[in-house]
């Protein structure tokens, strides 16, 4: 109960601290456009009806996949509502991973896999690590991407770090990274020290759900800090961290509704 109290708090308080609606204020012309037209965008892409029908299905049938943590079985339907916010911020990831183009992206988190499949259809030739601790959850995002043909994705078992010191390894550079809703707190700092000089100027991060947690709140609180970040926006749902040396050290609170819209 104080856990849900102190979320719903800072939901108010980033209502009334957000601002820079549309790039308002901000000074910075890459930044003002990957704001007005790239956060803002509702333009709908080619594959966005592909993902959403392969949503709906999902979620209207009784699939179950086994639990790994004191048996029984989890509904499909229940995975997908827990893991993703509203089809917009699974778009809003596509289009930001469209815009940075990066070579090789990490998503960390248990994922049901319709995260990944936004994240693979931004480009074929772009390398997707998706890496997670549930073997039953890693094999029906196997299937699911098999089923859509998608061949660019490397789905890895072991959020630990040796493994992913193995994964960065193959991957050689880290240019794009996503902690999904189910990426704890000390995951993502585990991973976060784990990548040292792989994290570039070109590196961006997207942290899902950073205020779901007061451990993931103080997370985002020491990421923004780390020097090689020079720009901290924050959506609430997302917090969204880059590298580029040749901004200045800004943080931004973005009015982003999308009911609104």
């Amino acid at each position: 109960m104080r856990e849900r109290l102190r979320y719903w708090g800072k939901y108010l308080q980033y209502l009334f601290r957000s601002k820079h609606r549309r790039g308002y204020g901000i000074h910075s012309p890459s930044l003002f456009y990957l704001v007005s037209k790239i956060i803002e965008d509702d333009n709908s892409y080619y594959c966005f009806d592909k993902v959403e029908s392969l949503r709906t299905f999902l979620i209207k049938t009784n699939k179950e996949i086994p639990s790994e943590c004191g048996g029984g079985k989890r509904k499909v339907k229940d995975l997908i509502k827990s893991q993703n916010f509203s089809p917009v911020y699974d778009q809003l990831l596509f289009r930001l991973v469209n815009h940075f183009k990066p070579r090789t992206v990490l998503e960390v988190g248990d994922t049901i896999g319709l995260s990944t499949l936004y994240l693979a259809l931004s480009d074929s030739r772009r390398n997707i690590y998706s890496v997670g601790d549930s073997a039953e959850l890693s094999r029906f995002s196997c299937q699911l991407l098999k089923k859509n043909d998608i061949k660019n994705v490397h789905l890895k078992h072991g959020v630990e770090e040796d493994n992913i010191r193995r994964i960065l390894k193959e991957m050689a550079v880290v240019d794009f990274i996503y902690f999904g809703r189910e990426a704890t707190a000390e995951k993502i700092r585990m991973v976060s020290n784990v990548l040292g000089e792989l994290v570039t100027s070109q590196t961006v991060v997207i942290m899902s759900d950073i205020y779901r947690t007061s451990e993931k709140e103080h997370v985002w609180g020491e990421l923004k800090k780390h020097p090689r970040v020079r720009v901290a926006l924050e959506l609430f749902h997302y917090g969204i961290l880059i590298c580029n040396e040749e901004l200045q050290k800004e943080e931004f609170n973005l009015f982003f509704l999308p009911f609104l819209r």
